[in-house]
C-alpha cells in the first residue's frame, strides 16, 4: 500500500511541475512574443513565414533574434527584429502607417490616367487608394487633347490631388491624309 501511495505522490508532483510556466513542456530554447498593432488585424509573419495569426496575438519563437513582419491592407508593411528570451514573453506594440491616396481630376473629364508610364485602366475623376509613398508621374490622355504629364508626391496618410485643364490639339497640328490640305498655310 505504501508503495502505491509513493508512486501516486511522485506522479502527482511530476505532473504538477510539468504543467507550470516555469518549465514549459516542448518549449526548450523557446520564448513567446505578444504582438499588438494599431489598428489591430495585421497578419503576422515570423522570419518571412506566415504564422496564420493576426494582431493581437502571442506566437512561440526560438530564443534569439527573430524578424517579425506585419501587413494590413491600406497600411505600409512593417518589419522589426525582436530578441526572444527563453521562457519569457516579449511585448511588441506597433503603430502601422496608413498608405497615401491620390485624387486626379481633368477638365474635360474622362481622360485616361497613366501612372509612371503604365495605363491604370482608370479615367478622370478617380481616387487611387493605398499607394506607397513616393513621387508619381501622372499622364492624362484624351482624344483631341494633348497628353499632359505632371509629377505628384504621395505621402503616408495623406491625400495628394491633381487637377489639370487639358489643352485641345490645334487644327494646324492635326495630320491630314489629303495632300492639298497638308500644304495649306
Amino acid at each position: 500500500m505504501m508503495k502505491k501511495t509513493f508512486i501516486i505522490l511522485v506522479s502527482a508532483v511530476l505532473l504538477f511541475f510539468s504543467c507550470t510556466d516555469n518549465n514549459p513542456v516542448g518549449l526548450a530554447g523557446k520564448g513567446k512574443i505578444f504582438i499588438t498593432s494599431i489598428p489591430p488585424g495585421a497578419k503576422i509573419s515570423l522570419n518571412g513565414a506566415s504564422t496564420g495569426t493576426i494582431t493581437p496575438d502571442t506566437i512561440v519563437a526560438d530564443a534569439g533574434r527573430q524578424k517579425i513582419s506585419l501587413s494590413l491592407k491600406g497600411y505600409a508593411d512593417t518589419t522589426l527584429t525582436v530578441n526572444v528570451i527563453q521562457n519569457q514573453v516579449e511585448h511588441v506594440n506597433v503603430t502601422l502607417k496608413p498608405l497615401g491616396n491620390l485624387r486626379v481630376i481633368s477638365d474635360p473629364l474622362g481622360a485616361q490616367i497613366w501612372l509612371n508610364g503604365n495605363n491604370s485602366g482608370k479615367v478622370t475623376p478617380y481616387t487611387f487608394v493605398a499607394l506607397s509613398p513616393g513621387t508619381y508621374d501622372v499622364t492624362f490622355k484624351l482624344k483631341n487633347y494633348r497628353d499632359t504629364t505632371l509629377s505628384v508626391v504621395v505621402s503616408f496618410g495623406a491625400v495628394a490631388s491633381l487637377n489639370v485643364s487639358l489643352t485641345p490639339l490645334s487644327s494646324s497640328s492635326q495630320i491630314s491624309n489629303n495632300p492639298i490640305e497638308a500644304v495649306k498655310p
